[in-house]
């Protein structure tokens, strides 16, 4: 059974498959290609495993969107599945895969909680864009899904919306932290990650942090559909992923702000410019995340 949440998310991204399409491929140069970079980053950690002499065999993509990412892996490892549970979705990722006479890649169309999995483990699960859609209950459900479906020493990939953002975009976004009375929290936990080079003493700092904080139940209006599309901090992740059985090895900013967002709208050729420069320089570096709309978590499981 489906939330009212994942029914509007459901209805928003049927009806703009090939537009979703458009912007992953970076035809619309008026914005950042978010995922592009959330999946350059899965591809780095993909590309560094090979190169420790853990190549990748088999590969799943939970809410693949229109496949992108699968394919990518597709020429890069033995088998790829893609996941989503928007059927136009999934109509473009099979013309694609038909279009590249791919055999070693499939989709399939439902929520990932339903799937059949059988025996099968992956070396990389990813998740990109999916986590704002799934209540706090099945996001530790899919966090325990994760660790069954992962094989001894498997990565396991989130991205999340940036909670930390809110302080720095001086938006409605941040108005609702200032009415929830976190910012003094969300800029200890910033704070940390900035002033920390090393990424393994920046997540140790996250351990220690409380990781959670206060939420409301609808957000701001964001361009997509969806009344409520949730964030996280990276300690709140951190801390629900390692109750599951994983540990946190890398976090990575995407879609990096150089403007708060009111100028960034005054002023689009030069944030959109911004960003490509920093995510050209540093996509690996964990200070820039809180400057960054949202990041990307690289967890491992023993």
């Amino acid at each position: 059974m489906t939330t009212d949440q994942q029914d509007q998310a459901l209805r928003f991204f049927n009806m703009t498959a090939k537009e979703w399409r458009r912007k992953a491929e970076g035809a619309i140069a008026s914005k950042v290609n978010v995922v592009a970079e959330r999946n350059a980053t899965v591809l780095r950690v993909a590309a560094g495993r090979a190169a420790a002499g853990n190549p990748v065999t088999a590969f799943l993509d939970i809410g693949c969107g229109t496949g992108e990412l699968v394919i990518a892996m597709a020429e890069r490892c033995q088998k790829a599945l893609g996941i989503d549970f928007a059927s136009e979705m999934i109509a473009l990722c099979n013309q694609t895969r038909g279009e590249k006479r791919l055999d070693n890649v499939s989709f399939a169309t439902g929520s990932i909680f339903d799937h059949a999995f059988g025996e099968q483990t992956f070396d990389i699960i990813s998740a990109m864009g999916l986590i704002e859609y799934v209540s706090v209950s099945e996001l530790e459900k899919l966090a325990a899904l994760c660790h069954r479906l992962l094989r001894p020493g498997g990565s396991l990939l989130v991205g999340s919306r940036n909670r930390l953002f809110n302080i720095f975009s001086l938006s409605a976004y941040t108005e609702m932290e200032l009415d929830l009375e976190t910012v003094t929290s969300l800029l200890r936990e910033s704070t940390a990650l900035a002033g920390i080079e090393r990424s393994d003493a920046a997540i140790a700092a996250c351990r220690a942090l409380p990781g959670s904080y206060p939420s409301v139940s609808s957000h701001p209006i964001t361009g997509i559909g969806v009344d409520t599309r949730h964030q996280y901090a990276p300690s709140e992740l951190i801390h629900m992923f390692e109750i599951g059985g994983l540990t946190a090895r890398g976090l990575f900013p995407i879609h990096f702000h150089g403007l708060c967002v009111p100028a960034a709208k005054s002023h689009r050729t030069l944030y959109v410019d911004i960003a490509a420069a920093i995510n050209a320089l540093a996509p690996t570096d964990h200070r820039l995340v809180p400057q960054a709309s949202s990041f990307v978590l690289h967890f491992e499981k023993a």
